[in-house]
């Protein structure tokens, strides 16, 4: 449900991602910058707000300062807790941003694990290679390839 000013309603989404998406447009939108990263901050340390984030990236493209050091902020968590690190690599393809594609490459040292188990996997980290072999040429990746739930490539 929304609240506003005091006054509450009730709105159904047809799937969550709709209700996500509003989310990350009406915080994009906040003419303040500081007060959008605070609001930012707030939910991009709750796993079930993910998605938010993502397209926030989208939406923004992580152009202002204060969005590039949020996605700074927690990346050494998700070098931390390496499962997490597709849905940055995720991030960096939603925000087209070459330059965060080279500053996580650095931060990792070069080396990662990623694991592509999904078609967007795919593109996301065919992005990222490309973003950071512009710059680097060098890189070192292992990527694991899980099959689909119908062991197919292309699910109908």
């Amino acid at each position: 449900s929304l609240v506003s000013c005091g006054t509450s309603f009730t709105c159904n989404f047809p799937h969550l991602s709709v209700q996500e998406y509003l989310a990350a447009y009406c915080i994009s939108q906040i003419p303040s910058e500081s007060k959008r990263c605070d609001k930012m901050k707030a939910i991009t340390n709750k796993d079930r707000f993910s998605a938010v984030f993502h397209f926030f990236a989208s939406i923004t493209k992580l152009k202002t300062e204060c969005d590039v050091s949020l996605f700074k902020k927690f990346l050494p968590l998700c070098k931390e807790y390496k499962n997490s690190i597709n849905d940055f690599v995720a991030v960096l393809h939603e925000a087209q941003s070459e330059a965060l594609c080279q500053y996580t490459s650095e931060v990792f040292e070069h080396q990662m694990d990623l694991k592509a188990n999904s078609l967007f996997d795919y593109v996301s980290i065919g992005y990222f290679l490309y973003a950071v072999c512009l710059s680097d040429g060098v890189f070192c990746l292992t990527v694991s390839i899980l099959p689909m739930r119908d062991n197919s490539l292309f699910p109908l």
